[in-house]
């Protein structure tokens, strides 16, 4: 197989090139973004532990209980961010490593598979489709996402219906966590609004002075709603990015789905069978850029309950033409997915590499209590948006891989009755060479439909699925074509096998059926005569004739060369030119006419 025949001949690639390359800008960002975050943490970690170390010494135990308390505070939230950095950079090298070494691969060699696109994943929905107008393709999807975004979402193709949703799970997620960040942030302004009050003095009373001093510090108050804020901010624009890409990919309108029909008669076929297997033969002048057509048969046949030698039978058979790649309606969705994607991805590692540890703690500016928890928030956040973004990333790729394909294709359904034709040649009542068939008849109705077809396949070797059929003016040449092949196919109907006459074998038996005939003539004749002059009995000459008849054929080549027994008595002559006995008062010989009377004169 040639290298060129598949994707490169038919000039596709998924995922197109420009994809690959942001795919590979993005990884890289990540890269520069954890090189330059390595200096930055080095220097923000190691004064964090310098300041918690000074804090926890004996000598800092020594300047209060509140020190204490702001050591301990200072300790668990480097534990917190510990847990969330260690494996978030880890993981975010790895993936970005791996995507620049696919993505420059695939660059400097592309994929491309052969013999592309693949088959329908079923036909019989293709044959649906042609004979009732729907398509498998439409299924409701969850009364969420339907209800979201309207009816329509019942007739996206299945590579869209999966990211669709892929989405609309999310979103149902994303709208719960909105919820439970506004009800976080709303305790977190009531706790800020409730420490000032009187009530609040009596209830704090153990902590000290300095304790609730640091607690209602303004911008520690500031620092943690901002948490809270960027935590719900990602979660609200992951939620507009979803419902943004998913009115792109819902349909605007119910799929084309319209064929042009034809039917015809046809009398007197032999075996339909082999008019399916005949006509991709003749549709070859139908092919295009070289490719061989698509052709799915299938047949069936069923006997009559009543009628002997008789049945009905049903066929079809679908001949397409290679599908040719087309640009794809949902690219724009999947740009905006992707680009999203990547935005969220970068901002949750951002968070990670520069705002995780709160700047009091690195920078030995104000006791930040609320420490722990301004670092739990923001790994939190940096956390969903990386998910969130790696979502959007792969739901663009899913897009990206599907491509759509469109034909020009034909269904032919054959339904009809079989019987059985017995023919024969050449038998009669002086010879046996003969020529005998029994063939089968059919006699069938054929219809027709053809339309020009937009299939997907989930990628460049899947198989496909149909999204929508359209007739045009080829489609109904095709319908005439077909038409007129089946017509040049009933030449190949009910006929006799002939005989080949130049065959040894049937020479043999002309030579056989030639002593046969001389052989019946002579005793006939013997016979005749017997019986108009009182000799033999005729009827015990006819029975030797019959009886000469039935004598295998060496027997008979014998007897043919033999001459007859002929009673030699006066009353017979030999004729001296044939050696043929004749009466003896015949003037003429009656086998080659030689006459008597002229030499006996």
């Amino acid at each position: 197989m040639p290298m060129e025949y598949g994707s490169r001949q038919l000039e596709v690639r998924r995922p197109p090139s420009r994809v690959g390359a942001i795919q590979i800008a993005g990884s890289l960002i990540v890269l520069a973004f954890i090189l330059i975050g390595g200096f930055f943490n080095y220097r923000a970690i190691g004064g964090s532990i310098q300041i918690v170390y000074d804090l926890l010494t004996v000598e800092g135990f020594g300047r209060g209980e509140t020190v204490e308390i702001i050591g301990v505070v200072y300790s668990l939230a480097l534990g917190i961010f510990a847990l969330f950095f260690l494996p978030a950079v880890l993981k975010s090298l790895a993936s970005a490593f791996k995507q620049v070494i696919r993505g420059v691969s695939e660059l400097v060699t592309p994929w491309m598979p052969a013999n592309i696109p693949g088959p329908y994943q079923s036909y019989e929905e293709v044959e649906k489709g042609f004979r009732e107008r729907t398509l498998s393709i439409y299924q409701a999807l969850d009364p969420f996402v339907s209800g979201l975004f309207g009816p329509n979402t019942m007739f996206l193709s299945p590579a869209r219906r999966k990211v669709v949703k892929n989405m609309g799970d999310d979103l149902k997620e994303t709208a719960r966590r909105i919820g439970s960040g506004m009800l976080l942030l709303a305790m977190i302004l009531g706790f800020f609004y409730w420490i000032p009050t009187d009530s609040a003095r009596v209830f704090l009373v153990d902590l000290g002075k300095d304790i609730i001093f640091l607690l209602m510090e303004k911008t520690a108050h500031n620092t943690v709603i901002a948490a809270v804020i960027v935590l719900i901010a990602l979660y609200v624009l992951n939620a507009g990015i979803q419902v943004a890409v998913t009115f792109f990919l819902v349909p605007k309108k119910q799929p084309v789905t319209i064929a042009h029909e034809g039917t015809e008669h046809y009398r007197g076929f032999g075996h339909p069978d082999q008019v399916l297997s005949r006509l991709p033969d003749l549709a070859r002048t139908l092919e295009w850029g070289g490719f061989h057509n698509r052709v799915h048969s299938s047949w069936g046949e069923k006997p009559s309950p009543s009628v002997d030698n008789v049945g009905a039978f049903s066929g079809n058979i679908v001949i397409e033409q290679q599908p040719r790649p087309m640009e794809t309606v949902g690219d724009l969705a999947a740009y905006v997915s992707l680009g999203a994607g990547w935005l969220l991805y970068l901002a949750g590692i951002y968070i990670y590499l520069f705002r995780l540890i709160p700047s009091p703690i690195y920078e030995g500016g104000i006791a930040f209590l609320y420490a722990p928890l301004f670092v739990l928030l923001m790994g939190i956040a940096a956390s969903q948006a990386v998910k969130n973004g790696t979502r959007l990333i792969d739901n663009a790729m899913k897009l990206f891989m599907s491509v759509r394909f469109q034909s020009t294709a034909i269904l032919m359904d054959l339904t009809g009755t079989l019987s059985r034709a017995d023919v024969k040649v050449g038998k009669s009542i002086a010879d046996s060479i003969e020529s005998s068939s029994v063939v089968v008849r059919s006699d069938f109705t054929a219809n027709f439909y053809s339309a020009e077809l937009i299939s997907e396949a989930s990628q460049l070797d899947a198989e496909r699925d149909l999204l929508a059929m359209e007739k045009t003016q080829e489609t109904l040449e095709w319908i005439d074509f077909f038409r007129e092949g089946i017509e040049i196919l009933r030449d190949e109907g009910v006929k006799p096998v002939g005989v080949d006459l130049s065959a040894e074998e049937v020479k043999e038996i002309v030579q056989a059926n030639i002593g046969i005939s001389a052989h019946r003539s002579s005793a006939i004749e013997r016979a005749q005569l017997e019986a108009a002059h009182g000799g033999e009995e005729p009827l015990k000459l006819l029975e030797e004739f019959h009886q000469g008849e039935k004598e295998p054929e060496e027997e008979i080549d014998q007897a043919s060369e033999a001459e007859p027994e002929v009673d030699q008595s006066a009353e017979y002559k030999e004729c001296p030119d044939c050696a043929e006995m004749v009466r003896a008062r015949a003037r003429k010989c009656r086998f080659c006419g030689y006459r008597f009377d002229e030499q006996e004169s």
